[in-house]
């Protein structure tokens, strides 16, 4: 990949972790409030910013608290990924001046 594509490649990708680590924030602070009735107006406030079918799985009436660990795992694993796909754009755009 060209210098250019890289580097926007880069970018994109550290937008696509933060969209994930927010995932993982809201799947932690849900187990956390498990025990709780309602959600804390701090992890309500950042469910705005994210749509994704993992955190509907969290909310959905009936949901175990198995479900909701493996939703959570299947998060966790998929940041992983994305941090190992931002780690070989780091590799290939190499030392930045």
């Amino acid at each position: 990949i060209e210098c250019g594509k890289c580097l926007e490649a880069f970018s994109v990708q550290l937008v696509i972790l933060a969209i994930w680590r927010q995932a993982v924030n809201i799947c932690h602070a849900q187990a956390a409030s498990a025990s709780e009735p309602n959600l804390s107006q701090e992890t309500v406030g950042r469910r705005g910013h994210i749509t994704s079918h993992y955190i509907d799985i969290l909310d959905a009436p009936g949901t175990t608290a198995l479900e909701g660990q493996v939703a959570c795992s299947t998060i966790e694993k998929d940041f992983l990924l994305e941090v190992g796909r931002a780690e070989e754009l780091a590799r290939e755009l190499g030392p930045v001046d």
